[in-house]
């Protein structure tokens, strides 16, 4: 792993829901040539999703990324980006929103700066993070659940500390304005969460 500088990690997580493989990109490879969350994300974007691929595809990248000063306690620092292609503007396009709550800092806390989720797994599933450690899990309890049961069905299995991020109906049945929630009630549109939904994907926790 890189070395810890400037408020980074130093790991980015990376989980294809196809082939359910998990791997970790370097923050570092990124950190010092583009600016906060927004800029690497947006970098990781361009160097992984084509023009031709659609909003809803399995080969759209979802791109959650905190920036540097999370976890910092800095005053107004816990917000994250998220980047897509958005199925919300017509022509399909990049798009990026900004979130607040618990769920960027307890990120940062667990190992890890950012996640990048491509593919579509073959049931419903959530990404659980554990102290460095990542997984995809069955996630067919949560599937069919507003954000505030879903929060009540993760903290039962998880206990109440969980952070997350999910979305609600909208999103699973593919809603183009359907938006992504974290546990501290921040939202982000773009259709963000019908990304998710396209991806099987209920949560990260």
């Amino acid at each position: 792993m890189a070395e810890q500088l400037c408020g980074w990690m130093g790991k980015i997580l990376k989980v294809d829901l196809t082939s359910s493989d998990i791997v970790e990109l370097d923050t570092m490879d990124y950190a010092e040539r583009f600016l906060g969350g927004r800029g690497i994300a947006t970098r990781l974007y361009w160097e992984e999703v084509t023009p031709e691929v659609g909003a809803l595809e399995p080969e759209n990248r979802l791109i959650l990324m905190t920036g540097p000063m999370g976890a910092t306690g800095a005053q107004g620092a816990s917000r994250f980006e998220v980047v897509a292609k958005s199925p919300m503007i017509l022509p399909e396009g990049f798009c990026y929103g900004n979130l607040g709550g618990h769920f960027p800092p307890f990120l940062k806390k667990a190992g890890y700066d950012g996640v990048v989720v491509s593919g579509r797994a073959d049931r419903p599933s959530y990404v659980l993070v554990t102290d460095g450690k990542a997984e995809i899990r069955d996630g067919a309890f949560l599937w069919g659940k507003s954000v505030s049961e879903v929060r009540e069905a993760l903290q039962a299995a998880h206990g109440e500390k969980v952070h997350f991020v999910t979305t609600g109906l909208a999103g699973e049945n593919l809603c183009r304005n359907a938006t992504l929630m974290t546990d501290h009630e921040g939202s982000a549109t773009g259709g963000f969460g019908a990304v998710l939904g396209s991806k099987n994907l209920k949560a990260i926790a």
